[in-house]
């Protein structure tokens, strides 16, 4: 098993700007898993998903946004998505604040 590599990661649209933030304790494994869930169409949030197909893998970037501790992994979830305002459906794809 991987060594944990906890942190935030950002999924943002290119042509619209919106972000996804989400939250993961191994980094790389949430990576690939978002990434083939999102080309398969079984990605959990339907917003994220259907922007997706129209944009295509090409149109998206991923970036980790931060690496914390994994005890701050929920407050620093909620600062990023409050940072980036995507919970706001104007600029991003969070159904909540975290």
């Amino acid at each position: 098993m991987s060594a944990p590599d906890p942190g935030i990661y950002g999924i943002r649209c290119l042509d619209s700007g919106k972000i996804y933030v989400g939250q993961s304790v191994q980094l790389a494994r949430r990576k690939s898993d978002s990434l083939t869930r999102l080309q398969t169409g079984r990605y959990h949030n339907r917003h994220l998903q259907n922007a997706w197909k129209k944009h295509g893998p090409e149109g998206f970037d991923y970036a980790v946004l931060e690496r914390c501790p994994i005890e701050l992994l929920d407050s620093r979830e909620r600062f990023w998505i409050s940072f980036c305002q995507s919970s706001n459906p104007a600029y991003g794809y969070n159904l909540d604040s975290g």
